[in-house]
């Protein structure tokens, strides 16, 4: 399985760096179904990167409480994500092998070549 990313060097970019500030996420039960999954604590580990060095990383929980059939998604805030051209998102905690990580509104600042 391939660790989720976003990043600026691939073909055709015209990104050169960006800001991550903020993104929205939960985790569900993984399943092969499109039916939405059953919400399941996790916890996210974010780590960024320019010129393939580590410049931050920062851990964020999402806890959508005991025997939830539904919740909605948890804000992260991020701090010290500036300037970065990779960031890597790695689901940790209890539940990682059967998690699935979801990722929405995501603010960011994005600088050309």
């Amino acid at each position: 399985m391939q660790t989720p990313r976003i990043y600026t060097d691939y073909d055709d970019s015209i990104t050169d760096y960006f800001d991550l500030q903020s993104f929205y996420f939960g985790c569900v039960l993984a399943t092969q179904e499109t039916e939405a999954g059953v919400p399941v604590s996790c916890d996210v580990t974010v780590t960024g990167y320019k010129n393939q060095e580590q410049v931050a990383s920062q851990t964020v929980s999402f806890a959508p409480g005991l025997l939830a059939l539904s919740a909605d998604m948890t804000e992260a805030q991020l701090r010290g994500f500036s300037d970065v051209d990779d960031v890597e998102f790695e689901v940790t905690g209890l539940n990682q092998v059967a998690a699935a990580l979801l990722i929405d509104n995501v603010k960011y600042d994005a600088y050309l070549k």
